[in-house]
């Protein structure tokens, strides 16, 4: 949805922080990911694995439905390990591989707080930092959860000063 929302608005400024995002170097932070997270998406593939697998091994019985199974949940959560947040000069790009991308200007930004919020967001961790911003006329939210989370706030305050 987010990435469709960018895409309407190109002549509305977004052109130029995607020309400042292959001119200039941002800083970098990756996502955090909470140990029980990553232990359900590693045991649930590593479990579509062993169901694709054990027939193969013991009757040498090739499965498509299920290799085609393992294959799709695989290509879909690989872009979730690479969501990234990046802070450029006068925006932060939140980067979900190709589920879209995220660019808010630092002056859109009304507030910024730490959260535990469990919706659905780019975030790998529910240690999250909730971004309030307006786009237009129109109130938004985004959470995201970088691993140096105070840190990241201190580099935002800096930049939006």
């Amino acid at each position: 949805y987010k990435s469709v929302v960018v895409k309407k608005r190109i002549g509305c400024g977004t052109v130029d922080f995607r020309e400042a995002e292959t001119k200039e170097m941002g800083t970098s932070y990756r996502s955090a990911v909470d140990a029980w997270l990553a232990l359900v998406l590693i045991g649930t593939e590593g479990f579509m694995l062993w169901i694709f697998l054990e027939p193969l091994l013991t009757d040498g019985e090739f499965q498509w439905l299920t290799f085609l199974f393992f294959v799709g949940t695989t290509i879909l959560l690989y872009p979730i390990l690479q969501i990234r947040y990046v802070l450029y000069e006068k925006h932060l790009l939140v980067s979900m591989g190709w589920y879209g991308k995220i660019r808010i200007p630092y002056e859109n930004i009304t507030k910024m707080e730490k959260t535990m919020n469990p919706l659905s967001s780019a975030a790998m961790s529910l240690r999250r930092i909730q971004i309030d911003y307006t786009e237009g006329n129109m109130h938004q939210m985004v959470l995201i959860s970088p691993v140096l989370r105070n840190e990241f706030i201190e580099e935002i305050e800096k930049r939006r000063n």
